[in-house]
């Protein structure tokens, strides 16, 4: 189940990252695959799951729209 990125204000900034990796991994996307439908880069992604950047709303809306997970709901 996808609750991260559906309900972000829930986690702390940490647990953001780890919410994006496992929503992603749930759809069963490969980070590279993620990259080329974000236009976001591999190493970037790969940062924001392990908490290394920080998540913008912006990133949630790319993975939210990249893995078909609408946000608002649960």
């Amino acid at each position: 189940m996808f609750v991260g990125v559906v309900h972000c204000v829930e986690y702390a900034a940490s647990d953001l990252g780890s919410a994006l990796r496992v929503a992603r991994e749930a759809a069963g996307v490969s980070l590279s695959a993620l990259a080329a439908r974000t236009h976001y880069s591999k190493p970037l992604l790969g940062h924001l799951e392990t908490g290394k950047r920080r998540v913008k709303p912006e990133h949630v809306l790319a993975y939210s729209r990249a893995l078909s997970v609408p946000l608002g709901g649960r």
